[in-house]
Protein backbone atom coordinates (compact mmCIF):
# COMPACT_ATOMS: atom_id res chain seq x y z
CA UNK A 1 0.00 0.00 0.00
CA UNK A 2 1.42 3.03 -0.89
CA UNK A 3 2.02 5.66 1.67
CA UNK A 4 -0.43 8.88 1.93
CA UNK A 5 1.61 11.87 0.60
CA UNK A 6 2.09 14.29 2.70
CA UNK A 7 0.44 17.76 2.13
CA UNK A 8 2.87 20.72 0.96
CA UNK A 9 3.29 23.14 2.92
CA UNK A 10 2.65 26.52 2.13
CA UNK A 11 2.27 30.15 3.06
CA UNK A 12 0.06 32.25 5.78
CA UNK A 13 -2.44 34.11 4.20
CA UNK A 14 -4.92 36.75 6.55
CA UNK A 15 -7.71 34.32 6.65
CA UNK A 16 -5.40 31.85 8.25
CA UNK A 17 -4.89 34.12 11.33
CA UNK A 18 -8.45 33.56 12.47
CA UNK A 19 -7.77 29.81 12.88
CA UNK A 20 -5.20 30.81 16.08
CA UNK A 21 -5.87 30.00 19.33
CA UNK A 22 -4.24 31.71 22.49
CA UNK A 23 -3.45 30.93 25.92
CA UNK A 24 -3.92 34.54 27.06
CA UNK A 25 -3.90 33.35 31.29
CA UNK A 26 -2.66 30.73 33.76
CA UNK A 27 -3.12 29.51 37.53
CA UNK A 28 -1.67 27.02 39.57
CA UNK A 29 -3.70 24.53 41.85
CA UNK A 30 -2.64 24.70 45.89
CA UNK A 31 -0.47 21.68 45.46
CA UNK A 32 0.51 22.26 41.69
CA UNK A 33 -0.39 19.19 40.25
CA UNK A 34 -3.08 21.52 37.50
CA UNK A 35 -3.02 24.46 35.49
CA UNK A 36 -5.91 26.52 34.72
CA UNK A 37 -5.81 28.72 31.77
CA UNK A 38 -8.06 30.77 29.65
CA UNK A 39 -8.18 29.99 25.32
CA UNK A 40 -8.95 32.76 23.43
CA UNK A 41 -10.22 31.98 19.93
CA UNK A 42 -11.69 33.22 16.59
CA UNK A 43 -15.65 32.67 16.50
CA UNK A 44 -17.93 33.66 13.54
CA UNK A 45 -16.80 35.43 10.79
CA UNK A 46 -17.99 39.03 9.20
CA UNK A 47 -19.98 41.52 11.20
CA UNK A 48 -20.56 39.04 14.06
CA UNK A 49 -16.82 37.57 14.47
CA UNK A 50 -15.69 38.06 18.03
CA UNK A 51 -12.49 36.22 20.54
CA UNK A 52 -14.41 34.10 22.33
CA UNK A 53 -12.62 32.68 25.65
CA UNK A 54 -13.01 29.46 27.39
CA UNK A 55 -11.21 27.77 30.43
CA UNK A 56 -9.16 25.10 30.25
CA UNK A 57 -7.49 22.16 32.67
CA UNK A 58 -4.88 20.29 32.35
CA UNK A 59 -2.46 18.35 34.83
CA UNK A 60 1.36 20.12 35.26
CA UNK A 61 2.84 16.03 34.39
CA UNK A 62 1.59 16.29 30.97
CA UNK A 63 -1.63 14.50 29.52
CA UNK A 64 -4.33 15.99 27.26
CA UNK A 65 -6.00 19.61 27.95
CA UNK A 66 -10.10 19.45 29.17
CA UNK A 67 -12.12 22.27 28.21
CA UNK A 68 -14.40 23.41 31.62
CA UNK A 69 -16.56 25.60 29.75
CA UNK A 70 -18.44 25.77 26.91
CA UNK A 71 -21.43 27.76 27.18
CA UNK A 72 -22.38 31.04 25.00
CA UNK A 73 -20.18 33.98 25.64
CA UNK A 74 -16.61 34.29 27.51
CA UNK A 75 -15.48 32.54 30.49
CA UNK A 76 -11.86 33.16 32.01
CA UNK A 77 -9.92 34.26 34.96
CA UNK A 78 -9.79 31.54 36.67
CA UNK A 79 -8.64 31.02 40.13
CA UNK A 80 -8.81 27.63 42.43
CA UNK A 81 -10.39 27.30 45.83
CA UNK A 82 -7.72 27.35 48.85
CA UNK A 83 -8.69 23.30 49.11
CA UNK A 84 -8.18 23.55 45.29
CA UNK A 85 -11.31 21.47 44.47
CA UNK A 86 -13.75 24.56 43.50
CA UNK A 87 -12.52 26.77 40.37
CA UNK A 88 -14.27 29.97 39.96
CA UNK A 89 -13.48 31.88 37.27
CA UNK A 90 -15.44 35.71 35.05
CA UNK A 91 -18.12 34.34 32.37
CA UNK A 92 -20.62 36.76 30.31
CA UNK A 93 -22.76 33.78 29.65
CA UNK A 94 -25.85 36.23 31.15
CA UNK A 95 -24.84 39.19 29.43
CA UNK A 96 -22.53 40.96 31.80
CA UNK A 97 -19.27 39.25 33.46
CA UNK A 98 -20.33 37.70 36.90
CA UNK A 99 -18.19 35.33 39.38
CA UNK A 100 -19.12 31.52 38.80
CA UNK A 101 -17.94 28.60 40.14
CA UNK A 102 -17.36 25.22 39.67
CA UNK A 103 -16.76 21.80 40.87
CA UNK A 104 -12.80 21.04 39.53
CA UNK A 105 -14.02 17.35 38.88
CA UNK A 106 -16.59 18.86 36.54
CA UNK A 107 -20.15 19.74 36.63
CA UNK A 108 -22.67 22.64 36.14
CA UNK A 109 -21.39 26.07 36.72
CA UNK A 110 -23.35 28.18 39.90
CA UNK A 111 -23.41 32.25 39.19
CA UNK A 112 -21.87 33.44 42.20
CA UNK A 113 -22.34 37.01 42.09
CA UNK A 114 -25.62 38.83 40.03
CA UNK A 115 -24.94 42.52 39.84
CA UNK A 116 -26.50 44.33 37.55
CA UNK A 117 -23.13 46.31 36.12
CA UNK A 118 -21.54 43.35 36.10
CA UNK A 119 -17.70 42.29 37.40
CA UNK A 120 -14.47 43.42 36.34
CA UNK A 121 -11.93 41.36 37.97
CA UNK A 122 -11.58 39.25 41.42
CA UNK A 123 -9.35 37.41 43.85
CA UNK A 124 -9.85 34.70 45.57
CA UNK A 125 -8.72 35.38 49.54
CA UNK A 126 -7.08 32.76 51.92
CA UNK A 127 -10.35 32.18 53.61
CA UNK A 128 -12.42 31.72 50.43
CA UNK A 129 -13.61 34.95 49.95
CA UNK A 130 -14.10 36.98 47.05
CA UNK A 131 -12.98 40.45 46.74
CA UNK A 132 -14.06 41.86 43.00
CA UNK A 133 -14.06 45.31 41.35
CA UNK A 134 -17.46 46.34 39.31
CA UNK A 135 -18.87 49.70 38.55
CA UNK A 136 -20.32 52.09 41.23
CA UNK A 137 -23.52 52.33 38.78
CA UNK A 138 -24.41 51.95 35.58
CA UNK A 139 -23.41 54.52 33.62
CA UNK A 140 -26.45 56.48 31.71
CA UNK A 141 -26.29 56.35 27.84
CA UNK A 142 -25.95 59.62 26.86
CA UNK A 143 -28.26 61.22 23.96
CA UNK A 144 -27.71 63.10 20.74
CA UNK A 145 -27.89 66.67 22.70
CA UNK A 146 -25.47 65.45 26.07
CA UNK A 147 -21.86 67.18 24.50
CA UNK A 148 -19.43 66.35 27.49
CA UNK A 149 -17.80 68.88 29.20
CA UNK A 150 -13.77 67.61 28.64
CA UNK A 151 -11.54 69.51 31.61
CA UNK A 152 -9.14 66.92 32.45
CA UNK A 153 -6.08 65.77 29.96
CA UNK A 154 -6.50 62.42 30.33
CA UNK A 155 -10.14 61.89 29.32
CA UNK A 156 -10.32 58.71 27.32
CA UNK A 157 -8.90 55.01 28.17
CA UNK A 158 -9.16 52.53 25.11
CA UNK A 159 -10.15 49.77 27.52
CA UNK A 160 -12.82 51.45 28.89
CA UNK A 161 -15.58 52.82 26.57
CA UNK A 162 -16.82 56.50 26.81
CA UNK A 163 -15.63 59.19 28.47
CA UNK A 164 -13.74 59.13 31.84
CA UNK A 165 -15.85 61.15 34.24
CA UNK A 166 -18.66 58.60 33.34
CA UNK A 167 -16.60 55.27 35.33
CA UNK A 168 -16.54 54.95 38.65
CA UNK A 169 -15.45 51.65 40.51
CA UNK A 170 -15.83 50.16 43.70
CA UNK A 171 -14.46 47.18 45.23
CA UNK A 172 -16.40 44.46 47.26
CA UNK A 173 -16.11 41.85 49.44
CA UNK A 174 -18.45 38.61 49.57
CA UNK A 175 -18.45 34.67 51.04
CA UNK A 176 -20.08 32.89 48.21
CA UNK A 177 -24.01 32.51 48.82
CA UNK A 178 -23.82 35.81 50.79
CA UNK A 179 -24.23 39.52 49.98
CA UNK A 180 -21.45 41.79 48.26
CA UNK A 181 -19.75 44.29 51.59
CA UNK A 182 -18.46 47.49 49.50
CA UNK A 183 -15.08 48.15 51.09
CA UNK A 184 -14.29 51.33 49.01
CA UNK A 185 -16.06 54.60 48.37
CA UNK A 186 -17.41 53.86 44.88
CA UNK A 187 -14.83 57.10 43.28
CA UNK A 188 -12.23 56.51 40.85
CA UNK A 189 -11.47 53.88 38.46
CA UNK A 190 -9.78 51.08 39.99
CA UNK A 191 -6.25 49.91 38.47
CA UNK A 192 -5.40 47.02 40.45
CA UNK A 193 -6.11 45.53 43.96
CA UNK A 194 -4.46 43.05 45.93
CA UNK A 195 -5.76 41.04 49.45
CA UNK A 196 -2.83 40.55 52.34
CA UNK A 197 -2.02 36.23 52.75
CA UNK A 198 -3.73 36.50 55.41
CA UNK A 199 -7.12 38.15 54.06
CA UNK A 200 -7.16 41.32 56.22
CA UNK A 201 -6.14 43.57 53.80
CA UNK A 202 -6.74 45.47 50.91
CA UNK A 203 -4.77 47.37 49.01
CA UNK A 204 -5.42 48.94 46.08
CA UNK A 205 -4.64 51.75 43.14
CA UNK A 206 -7.13 53.90 42.30
CA UNK A 207 -7.41 57.02 39.85
CA UNK A 208 -9.71 59.54 39.83
CA UNK A 209 -10.90 63.28 39.05
CA UNK A 210 -7.69 64.85 41.33
CA UNK A 211 -5.52 63.01 38.48
CA UNK A 212 -4.93 65.05 35.07
CA UNK A 213 -1.92 63.12 34.22
CA UNK A 214 -1.76 60.02 32.25
CA UNK A 215 -2.74 56.51 34.71
CA UNK A 216 -1.80 58.78 37.47
CA UNK A 217 -3.30 56.64 41.07
CA UNK A 218 -3.41 56.83 44.60
CA UNK A 219 -2.55 53.99 46.76
CA UNK A 220 -4.41 53.05 49.87
CA UNK A 221 -5.13 50.16 52.14
CA UNK A 222 -8.32 49.23 54.14
CA UNK A 223 -8.96 46.36 55.90
CA UNK A 224 -11.31 43.67 54.55
CA UNK A 225 -13.64 43.94 57.63
CA UNK A 226 -14.86 46.94 56.63
CA UNK A 227 -14.58 48.60 59.52
CA UNK A 228 -11.98 51.66 58.74
CA UNK A 229 -11.80 54.19 56.47
CA UNK A 230 -9.00 53.60 54.48
CA UNK A 231 -5.64 54.45 54.48
CA UNK A 232 -3.55 56.83 51.21
CA UNK A 233 -0.24 55.47 51.29
CA UNK A 234 0.59 57.64 48.43
CA UNK A 235 -0.78 59.84 46.41
CA UNK A 236 -0.36 60.28 42.43
CA UNK A 237 2.13 57.58 41.54
CA UNK A 238 2.68 55.75 38.05
CA UNK A 239 1.63 52.36 39.36
CA UNK A 240 -0.34 49.76 36.94
CA UNK A 241 0.68 46.54 39.12
CA UNK A 242 0.35 45.74 42.93
CA UNK A 243 0.82 42.45 45.06
CA UNK A 244 1.22 42.13 48.62
CA UNK A 245 4.80 41.49 50.59
CA UNK A 246 3.95 37.65 52.45
CA UNK A 247 5.01 40.16 56.18
CA UNK A 248 1.68 41.85 55.25
CA UNK A 249 3.78 45.33 56.23
CA UNK A 250 4.69 46.44 52.70
CA UNK A 251 3.25 45.75 48.64
CA UNK A 252 5.24 45.39 45.68
CA UNK A 253 4.21 47.78 43.48
CA UNK A 254 5.32 47.92 39.14
CA UNK A 255 5.64 51.03 37.48
CA UNK A 256 7.42 54.67 37.50
CA UNK A 257 7.78 57.07 39.93
CA UNK A 258 9.48 59.94 38.33
CA UNK A 259 7.41 60.23 34.80
CA UNK A 260 6.94 58.41 32.27
CA UNK A 261 10.12 58.43 30.34
CA UNK A 262 12.42 56.25 32.75
CA UNK A 263 12.47 52.51 33.07
CA UNK A 264 9.62 50.72 34.84
CA UNK A 265 10.88 49.74 38.00
CA UNK A 266 9.58 47.15 40.69
CA UNK A 267 9.16 48.77 44.55
CA UNK A 268 8.60 47.68 47.93
CA UNK A 269 6.26 50.39 49.67
CA UNK A 270 5.87 50.65 53.76
CA UNK A 271 1.78 50.61 54.17
CA UNK A 272 2.56 52.27 57.36
CA UNK A 273 5.54 54.56 56.99
CA UNK A 274 5.12 55.18 53.24
CA UNK A 275 9.02 54.40 52.34
CA UNK A 276 10.02 53.28 48.93
CA UNK A 277 12.55 51.25 47.75
CA UNK A 278 13.63 50.78 44.07
CA UNK A 279 14.27 47.21 43.91
CA UNK A 280 15.37 47.23 40.15
CA UNK A 281 16.04 50.86 39.27
CA UNK A 282 19.53 50.53 40.30
CA UNK A 283 20.14 47.54 37.91
CA UNK A 284 19.02 50.23 34.66
CA UNK A 285 16.79 47.35 33.78
CA UNK A 286 13.30 47.66 32.18
CA UNK A 287 10.33 45.83 34.78
CA UNK A 288 7.73 44.15 32.94
CA UNK A 289 7.02 42.93 29.53
CA UNK A 290 7.71 46.33 27.11
CA UNK A 291 7.57 44.72 24.23
CA UNK A 292 4.68 45.06 21.76
CA UNK A 293 1.93 42.33 20.89
CA UNK A 294 -0.46 42.54 18.08
CA UNK A 295 -2.90 39.73 18.90
CA UNK A 296 -6.33 39.76 19.90
CA UNK A 297 -5.78 38.21 23.32
CA UNK A 298 -4.27 39.97 26.14
CA UNK A 299 -1.35 37.93 27.76
CA UNK A 300 0.03 39.71 30.99
CA UNK A 301 2.30 39.02 33.65
CA UNK A 302 2.37 38.51 37.48
CA UNK A 303 4.71 39.43 40.67
CA UNK A 304 4.78 36.54 42.68
CA UNK A 305 7.12 35.88 46.14
CA UNK A 306 8.68 33.07 47.85
CA UNK A 307 7.51 32.57 51.34
CA UNK A 308 9.68 34.15 53.15
CA UNK A 309 9.49 37.39 51.03
CA UNK A 310 13.49 37.75 50.26
CA UNK A 311 12.90 37.13 46.39
CA UNK A 312 10.43 38.32 43.96
CA UNK A 313 9.68 36.35 40.64
CA UNK A 314 8.51 38.95 37.80
CA UNK A 315 9.79 39.56 34.21
CA UNK A 316 12.06 42.07 32.90
CA UNK A 317 12.43 43.09 29.34
CA UNK A 318 16.04 42.92 28.00
CA UNK A 319 16.30 44.10 24.84
CA UNK A 320 13.76 41.98 22.55
CA UNK A 321 13.68 39.14 25.03
CA UNK A 322 11.15 39.62 28.10
CA UNK A 323 11.68 36.83 30.70
CA UNK A 324 11.13 35.49 34.48
CA UNK A 325 13.70 37.47 36.70
CA UNK A 326 14.51 36.28 40.59
CA UNK A 327 14.97 39.73 42.08
CA UNK A 328 16.08 40.44 45.61
CA UNK A 329 13.63 42.24 48.04
CA UNK A 330 16.51 42.62 50.39
CA UNK A 331 19.81 44.36 50.48
CA UNK A 332 21.70 44.85 47.36
CA UNK A 333 19.63 45.42 44.47
CA UNK A 334 20.09 42.12 42.07
CA UNK A 335 18.03 40.38 39.51
CA UNK A 336 18.83 37.18 38.17
CA UNK A 337 17.09 35.74 35.04
CA UNK A 338 15.18 32.50 35.34
CA UNK A 339 15.78 31.30 31.66
CA UNK A 340 16.73 32.82 28.44
CA UNK A 341 16.47 32.78 24.60
CA UNK A 342 14.77 34.78 21.72
CA UNK A 343 11.13 34.87 23.18
CA UNK A 344 8.56 36.26 26.09
CA UNK A 345 8.08 34.09 28.84
CA UNK A 346 4.91 35.79 30.89
CA UNK A 347 4.64 34.70 34.34
CA UNK A 348 1.48 33.48 35.71
CA UNK A 349 2.11 31.72 38.54
CA UNK A 350 4.38 29.29 40.78
CA UNK A 351 4.63 26.28 42.91
CA UNK A 352 7.89 25.37 44.57
CA UNK A 353 10.73 25.39 41.92
CA UNK A 354 8.21 25.07 39.20
CA UNK A 355 6.80 28.34 37.17
CA UNK A 356 4.03 28.57 34.97
CA UNK A 357 4.53 30.50 31.90
CA UNK A 358 2.93 31.59 28.55
CA UNK A 359 5.69 31.64 25.92
CA UNK A 360 5.63 32.99 22.22
CA UNK A 361 8.19 34.01 19.93
CA UNK A 362 7.94 35.02 16.30
CA UNK A 363 6.94 31.96 14.82
CA UNK A 364 5.36 30.45 17.65
CA UNK A 365 1.68 31.69 19.21
CA UNK A 366 1.41 32.00 22.99
CA UNK A 367 1.11 28.60 24.70
CA UNK A 368 1.28 27.10 28.45
CA UNK A 369 4.59 25.84 29.66
CA UNK A 370 5.98 24.46 32.74
CA UNK A 371 9.68 26.27 33.61
CA UNK A 372 12.14 25.00 36.16
CA UNK A 373 13.78 27.74 38.32
CA UNK A 374 17.11 25.92 38.77
CA UNK A 375 17.69 24.45 35.28
CA UNK A 376 15.79 26.78 33.18
CA UNK A 377 14.20 24.04 31.28
CA UNK A 378 10.86 24.39 29.70
CA UNK A 379 8.27 21.55 28.97
CA UNK A 380 5.04 22.30 27.05
CA UNK A 381 1.88 21.79 28.40
CA UNK A 382 -0.79 22.64 26.03
CA UNK A 383 -0.37 21.95 22.09
CA UNK A 384 -3.68 24.02 20.27
CA UNK A 385 -1.87 25.44 17.71
CA UNK A 386 0.20 21.96 16.56
CA UNK A 387 -2.13 20.94 13.87
CA UNK A 388 -2.07 24.51 12.73
CA UNK A 389 1.23 25.13 12.56
CA UNK A 390 1.86 22.33 10.31
CA UNK A 391 0.32 23.32 7.61
CA UNK A 392 2.66 26.44 6.75
CA UNK A 393 6.55 26.69 5.39
CA UNK A 394 7.59 29.71 8.40
CA UNK A 395 10.03 32.45 7.19
CA UNK A 396 13.01 32.67 8.32
CA UNK A 397 13.77 35.14 11.37
CA UNK A 398 17.49 37.08 11.32
CA UNK A 399 18.34 39.00 14.09
CA UNK A 400 20.71 41.60 13.08
CA UNK A 401 22.39 43.90 15.00
CA UNK A 402 24.48 47.14 14.02
CA UNK A 403 26.28 50.14 15.54
CA UNK A 404 25.10 53.15 14.12
CA UNK A 405 27.72 55.43 15.43
CA UNK A 406 30.15 55.22 18.18
CA UNK A 407 28.42 54.28 21.67
CA UNK A 408 25.39 53.33 19.39
CA UNK A 409 24.28 50.04 18.74
CA UNK A 410 21.00 49.07 17.96
CA UNK A 411 19.01 45.64 17.28
CA UNK A 412 16.78 44.87 14.55
CA UNK A 413 14.59 41.72 12.82
CA UNK A 414 14.04 40.77 9.67
CA UNK A 415 11.25 38.27 9.21
CA UNK A 416 11.75 36.45 5.58
CA UNK A 417 9.12 35.48 3.01
CA UNK A 418 9.66 31.26 1.51
CA UNK A 419 7.56 32.51 -1.59
CA UNK A 420 9.82 35.43 -3.23
CA UNK A 421 13.80 35.62 -3.96
CA UNK A 422 15.85 38.17 -2.45
CA UNK A 423 16.33 41.48 -2.47
CA UNK A 424 12.75 41.27 -1.43
CA UNK A 425 10.18 44.21 -1.03
CA UNK A 426 10.59 44.90 2.64
CA UNK A 427 8.17 46.88 4.91
CA UNK A 428 9.41 48.90 7.92
CA UNK A 429 7.02 47.86 10.77
CA UNK A 430 7.81 50.81 13.73
CA UNK A 431 6.63 50.68 17.11
CA UNK A 432 4.88 52.51 19.35
CA UNK A 433 5.36 54.42 22.64
CA UNK A 434 7.97 55.90 21.89
CA UNK A 435 9.12 54.45 25.22
CA UNK A 436 8.51 50.41 24.62
CA UNK A 437 10.17 48.00 21.73
CA UNK A 438 9.69 45.32 19.28
CA UNK A 439 11.03 41.51 19.87
CA UNK A 440 10.51 38.28 20.20
CA UNK A 441 6.79 37.84 20.26
CA UNK A 442 4.37 36.20 18.32
CA UNK A 443 2.80 39.26 16.00
CA UNK A 444 -0.39 38.09 13.72
CA UNK A 445 0.21 41.22 11.53
CA UNK A 446 3.77 40.55 10.50
CA UNK A 447 3.18 37.16 9.46
CA UNK A 448 0.14 38.40 7.26
CA UNK A 449 2.65 40.62 5.02
CA UNK A 450 5.24 38.23 5.03
CA UNK A 451 2.82 35.39 3.56
CA UNK A 452 2.12 38.16 0.98
CA UNK A 453 5.73 38.05 -0.29
CA UNK A 454 6.94 40.94 1.53
CA UNK A 455 9.82 40.97 4.13
CA UNK A 456 8.99 42.96 7.31
CA UNK A 457 12.03 45.02 9.24
CA UNK A 458 11.56 45.74 12.88
CA UNK A 459 13.91 47.26 15.07
CA UNK A 460 14.36 49.27 18.39
CA UNK A 461 15.51 52.75 17.36
CA UNK A 462 16.85 54.69 20.08
CA UNK A 463 13.72 55.85 22.56
CA UNK A 464 12.84 52.36 22.95
CA UNK A 465 12.93 50.32 26.40
CA UNK A 466 15.13 47.56 27.41
CA UNK A 467 18.66 48.78 26.67
CA UNK A 468 19.17 51.33 29.25
CA UNK A 469 17.54 54.62 30.40
CA UNK A 470 20.05 56.74 28.26
CA UNK A 471 19.46 55.00 25.11
CA UNK A 472 15.53 55.48 25.84
CA UNK A 473 15.72 59.10 26.62
CA UNK A 474 18.10 59.65 23.76
CA UNK A 475 15.38 61.28 22.00
CA UNK A 476 14.27 64.10 24.55
CA UNK A 477 14.01 67.51 22.39
CA UNK A 478 14.61 66.14 19.38
CA UNK A 479 12.11 63.25 19.27
CA UNK A 480 12.65 61.83 15.37
CA UNK A 481 16.11 62.83 14.80
CA UNK A 482 17.75 59.83 16.33
CA UNK A 483 15.52 57.48 15.05
CA UNK A 484 15.69 58.64 11.50
CA UNK A 485 18.92 58.15 11.75
CA UNK A 486 19.00 54.68 13.27
CA UNK A 487 16.23 53.37 10.50
CA UNK A 488 18.56 54.80 7.84
CA UNK A 489 21.20 52.64 9.47
CA UNK A 490 19.41 49.47 9.54
CA UNK A 491 17.84 50.03 6.38
CA UNK A 492 21.15 50.10 4.56
CA UNK A 493 22.57 47.18 6.04
CA UNK A 494 19.57 45.28 4.92
CA UNK A 495 20.33 46.42 1.56
CA UNK A 496 24.23 45.72 1.91
CA UNK A 497 23.22 42.28 2.83
CA UNK A 498 21.01 42.06 -0.01
CA UNK A 499 18.25 41.29 2.02
CA UNK A 500 16.25 44.61 1.34
CA UNK A 501 15.59 45.96 -2.06
CA UNK A 502 16.51 49.45 -2.43
CA UNK A 503 13.73 50.84 -4.58
CA UNK A 504 11.24 48.21 -2.80
CA UNK A 505 10.78 49.65 0.27
CA UNK A 506 7.69 50.82 2.55
CA UNK A 507 7.33 52.04 5.81
CA UNK A 508 4.03 51.35 8.57
CA UNK A 509 3.14 51.85 12.62
CA UNK A 510 0.94 52.16 15.14
CA UNK A 511 0.86 55.38 17.47
CA UNK A 512 4.19 56.45 17.90
CA UNK A 513 5.02 54.00 14.92
CA UNK A 514 2.34 56.11 13.33
CA UNK A 515 4.10 59.62 14.05
CA UNK A 516 7.38 58.14 12.94
CA UNK A 517 5.98 56.36 9.99
CA UNK A 518 4.92 60.23 8.99
CA UNK A 519 8.45 61.53 9.99
CA UNK A 520 10.26 59.82 8.01
CA UNK A 521 8.24 60.06 4.50
CA UNK A 522 8.79 64.06 5.33
CA UNK A 523 12.41 63.62 5.71
CA UNK A 524 13.60 61.05 3.18
CA UNK A 525 12.55 59.84 -0.10
CA UNK A 526 13.77 56.22 -0.06
CA UNK A 527 10.28 54.85 1.19
CA UNK A 528 7.69 53.78 -1.83
CA UNK A 529 4.76 53.85 0.30
CA UNK A 530 3.52 54.81 3.24
CA UNK A 531 0.59 53.75 6.12
CA UNK A 532 0.71 55.95 9.01
CA UNK A 533 -1.97 54.05 11.72
CA UNK A 534 -3.15 56.28 14.27
CA UNK A 535 -0.38 58.50 15.10
CA UNK A 536 0.56 61.42 17.20
CA UNK A 537 0.01 64.55 14.21
CA UNK A 538 -0.65 66.87 16.62
CA UNK A 539 1.98 67.33 19.44
CA UNK A 540 -0.35 69.54 21.48
CA UNK A 541 -3.44 67.63 21.23
CA UNK A 542 -2.38 64.53 20.89
CA UNK A 543 -5.20 64.20 18.17
CA UNK A 544 -5.10 61.49 15.79
CA UNK A 545 -3.52 58.79 18.57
Amino acid sequence: MAAKKSARKRQITQDDLFDVKYVCEATLSPDGNLAAYTLSETSSSGDKERQVHSVWLIETSGGKARRLTRSKGSSYSSQFSKDGTTIYFLSSRDKVPQIYSMPVDGGEAEAVTGLPQGVDRFEVTSNDSLVFSALTNIPAKPSDDDHPRIDRFWFRFDPVPGYLQDINQTIYIMKPGGKPKALTDGNGMMMGFSVSADGKQLAYLVTGFSHHEFVQSDLCVVPTSGKRNPKVVLKNRIFNQITWHPSGQSVICHGQIKGMSVNGSYFTVNVENSSISDRTGPLDLNAGIALQVHIPASVGSKMLTDSDGSKLYACITRGGEAHPNIIRLRGKASAKPVCDGQEANHLMAKHGDKLLVISHSTNEPPALYLLNEGSGEKKKLTSHNEVWQQKFNWPAVERIVIKVKRNVEVEGWVIKPRNARAPYKTILNIHGGPHAGYGCTFWADMHELVGAGYAVAFMNPRGSTGYGQNFMQAIFGCWGYPELEDFNAFLDELVKRKIAHPDKLGVTGISGGGHLSSWLIGHTNRFKAAVPEQGVYNMISMWGV
